[in-house]
């Protein structure tokens, strides 16, 4: 076999799989809410952010026609179902990320908590295997992008010519 595969080492497969966990409960939890909120909005009515509270959400039903409610409350009972669920997975993560004392040093910078700091650690796993820190940061989807879609403009005098106009 030529090709290499990379497996991350063996200490790291709790982490992974805590981190795992909580990205598909996220997910789930996001869908559950969408769902929700486009059988109402399938029905002309605009909602707030109250229909995702299972208190408040009752008002928010009484709203659709009988046909409708029934969904509604179906689509609300799998939401609040899913709600504990993040909440215990994303428990869990925080539980074993205490076990990584590199999540710990990793926190300290700006804009990553320990969630964050978690899966990163989870999905680079041995920053070694890296040759620059640049593939290193471009793995992690840290680096910087730059993109552009209009390199060409046209001129004062209409000819085209190109332009300095770049993002990240």
């Amino acid at each position: 076999i030529e090709t290499r595969v990379y497996k991350a080492p063996q200490h790291l497969a709790a982490l992974r799989n805590a981190v795992r966990a909580y990205g598909f409960a996220v997910r789930d939890v996001v869908r559950a809410k969408n769902r929700l909120k486009a059988a109402f909005l399938s029905r002309g009515i605009q909602t707030d952010a109250a229909i995702n509270n299972a208190d408040r959400r009752l008002k928010w039903i009484q709203k659709l026609t009988p046909p409708h409610r029934q969904l509604a409350e179906w689509l609300g009972r799998q939401l609040d179902e899913l709600l504990p669920l993040r909440d215990e997975a994303e428990a869990w993560l925080l539980k074993e990320s205490k076990t990584h004392p590199i999540i710990r040093t990793l926190a300290t910078a700006p804009g990553m908590g320990s969630i964050r700091t978690a899966q990163l650690v989870a999905i680079a796993a041995t920053p070694e295997r890296f040759r620059t820190r640049r593939q290193f940061w471009s793995y992690c989807g840290l680096s910087i992008v730059t993109q552009s879609s209009a390199d060409w403009v046209r001129g004062k005098d209409g000819q085209w010519e190109r332009s300095q106009v770049s993002q990240t």
